[in-house]
């Protein structure tokens, strides 16, 4: 390959976007003490946490390019009978690996599951570990001598202690697989052979146990709005629970392939009424199984010839735009992320250069300065390239992916939150029929808003309501303008001496834009085939070191 006649300035117009000219705007690979096996991103901060194999958790702090480790000088867990703890890191369980691990919604506590059956709390603002439900199988020492002293007292602490044990049995008799934080006070726990456990954290006893699933449970999501949990399974089945009277609500029906994760899409933006909330499911093979909210029998859809061993799929939401709020992100076995859009038409984007070794860039540890002794020390540690974990900042502009080696790599993403730049992703066709079909959308809005503007001031209410709703209305609006004149900018940017349009070329547009979208639905996605974004300074970076 002739290196030297490459153009990258008709990068758009080619099936590959190389990186930009700009500074890297992410960390680069960070090395850990050990394998990674989960990752967990607080809510509010810059801050990550690792989950080892060894039982640890290593937390970082990251800052535009770079990444710094927070040491935490308080262990537990420590002595002849466990394994020797890194002192910069802080072990959670102890025998077992982090298995899961995810963060409270205000930040304060990381949960953590393991391997051998226990569960850990850890307080973030005081780095001391706040709970710890064991494994049930701890006994109590004896001293000598007390087999000789039997009397009616020690009789009676016998049955109190016999009776605390059995209320606060661990109930998982195999090792954690997930877990989901669910309120304040509830805690979902799922393991290897398909139980699943609802932990009442003030009590600290499972209020409930559901042994449905036949293998391991890959993932669960709580939907408080109507306090239902879903989980998938390798026993190919998703299961929907009641929490509120702990009861199962639906089970899926058998399938060939098992699921290893799922995600949820919603409608949460201008398109309630257009499109149906889903579950998108990953499975070993490569196909994504797409169910409809509500109907959990079988998927109404699949997206087929997707990559082998999609372990972690994300749903990114961006409720400010008219179609770019439905976007997920799938990692596969040969280290790519692909985009993918769901709405209005199901397209894949563009693939983001993650874990790939051909397309991988300077590495460096610790977030400094790229060099060749960190470059072939990260490259000397990597595994295969398969993803198992991903998981987005706080702010929605960083993406931590890992894999089974101790290497996390970081891909900048601020430009899924960006329509012009998603626009650049697609063909000059595409780009038309969706500004018709946006303009569609808008009316549509402004109708809403009209009628229900009119059905509030023939009501006759009170005048504190009506300044109330009329404040909503309001910001409403101010939001609606905003986002046309966001659009409007970038139409104006686009053609800056466009003429009025008649009622007839308007017409005419929305039919053909009706036909397109009539068309482009029944094609099926092109995972093979389509556009790459590397990340900066990435294209064969690592053969200068």
């Amino acid at each position: 390959m002739d290196l030297d006649n490459t153009d990258t300035t008709t990068s758009g117009e080619n099936d590959f976007l190389f990186g930009d000219g700009s500074a890297a705007a992410v960390p680069p690979s960070l090395l850990t003490s050990a394998a990674v096996i989960d990752l967990a991103m607080h809510p509010q901060l810059p801050i990550f946490a690792a989950g080892l194999v060894t039982g640890e958790v290593e937390v970082h702090e990251y800052r535009a390019t770079e990444t710094r480790r927070r040491p935490i000088t308080q262990q537990y867990f420590k002595g002849d009978g466990f394994q020797e703890t890194n002192p910069y890191n802080i072990r959670m369980h102890p025998s077992g690996c982090v298995s899961a691990m995810e963060f409270t919604e205000d930040g304060n506590y990381l949960v953590t599951a393991s391997s051998d059956r226990t569960i850990s709390v850890l307080d973030c603002v005081a780095e001391q570990i706040a709970l710890h439900i064991g494994d049930g199988t701890a006994t109590k020492k004896m001293t000598p001598g007390t087999n000789q002293r039997k009397n009616v007292n020690n009789s009676s602490s016998k049955r109190e202690t016999m009776k605390m044990k059995k209320r606060n049995k661990n109930p998982h008799k195999f090792g954690i697989s997930a877990i989901n934080v669910c309120d304040v006070n509830l805690l979902a726990s799922g393991d290897d052979d398909g139980m699943i456990a609802i932990w009442d954290m003030r009590q600290r006893t499972p209020a409930f146990r559901y042994h449905e699933h036949g293998d391991y449970v890959s993932q669960m999501i709580y939907f408080s709005d109507i306090q239902e949990l879903v989980s998938s399974s390798g026993d190919t089945c998703l299961g929907v629970f009641d929490l509120r009277g702990g009861k199962i609500r639906d089970y899926s029906e058998k399938r060939k392939d098992e699921l290893s994760c799922f995600a949820f899409v919603n409608n949460t933006g201008n398109n309630t009424s257009s499109f149906i909330p889903s579950i998108v499911c990953g499975t070993p093979n490569g196909g994504l199984p797409v169910w409809k909210f509500g109907s959990w029998r079988r998927p109404y859809d699949i997206l087929d010839r997707h990559p082998a061993e999609c372990e972690s799929i994300i749903s990114f939401n961006n409720p400010d735009s008219t179609f770019n709020h439905n976007i997920i992100l799938t990692g596969a076995c040969d280290g790519l992320v692909r985009v993918i859009q769901m709405y209005p038409v199901r397209r894949n984007l563009c693939q983001l250069s993650a874990r790939d070794f051909t397309y991988s860039h300077n590495n460096s540890i610790g977030g400094k300065s790229s060099g060749s002794y960190a470059n072939m020390a990260v490259r000397r540690q990597r595994g295969n390239e398969g993803i198992s974990r991903m998981r987005l900042s706080h702010d929605s502009a960083m993406l931590a992916v890992c894999g089974t080696d101790s290497i996390i790599d970081f891909v900048d993403v601020r430009f899924l939150s960006n329509e012009r730049e998603l626009d650049q992703l697609r063909s000059q066709t595409e780009k038309g029929h969706l500004a018709v079909l946006r303009e569609m959308e808008r009316e549509r809005e402004k109708e809403e808003e009209t009628e229900t503007s009119e059905s509030e001031t023939d009501d006759d209410e009170d005048d504190e309501e009506g300044v109330e709703k009329e404040s909503g209305r309001c910001m409403k609006n101010a939001k609606t303008a905003k986002r046309g004149r966001e659009e409007e900018e970038a139409g104006d940017h686009s053609d800056e001496e466009a003429k009025p349009k008649t009622e007839r070329q308007k017409k005419r547009e929305r039919v053909a834009a009706a036909k397109w979208l009539k068309e482009e639905k029944r094609k099926k996605i092109n995972f093979a085939f389509e556009k790459r974004r590397r990340r900066v300074n990435g294209f064969f970076g690592d053969l200068g070191s």
